[in-house]
């Protein structure tokens, strides 16, 4: 969901507790996850402010999969 929802440079400005909604999980789970994808390499995670958007940033190795599928 995250990778379809990014613009033309990859990346997506949300809040995270909009992208747990929309993707029906709980706010823990989805920064658990964003964690591990930041920590193997895949994306590139910046926390926004208390009412600021995060920005997600698909890495190189992750936008190439995403071409491919």
């Amino acid at each position: 969901m995250i990778a379809e929802d990014t613009d033309e440079n990859g990346t997506l400005l949300q809040k995270p507790i909009e992208i747990a909604g929309r993707a029906g999980v709980h706010l823990g789970t989805l920064m658990t996850a964003l964690g591990s994808l930041s920590r193997l390499g895949y994306i590139s995670f910046e926390r926004g402010g208390y009412w600021q958007p995060s920005k997600i940033t698909l890495l190189p190795i992750a936008s190439k999969a995403r071409s491919a599928a």
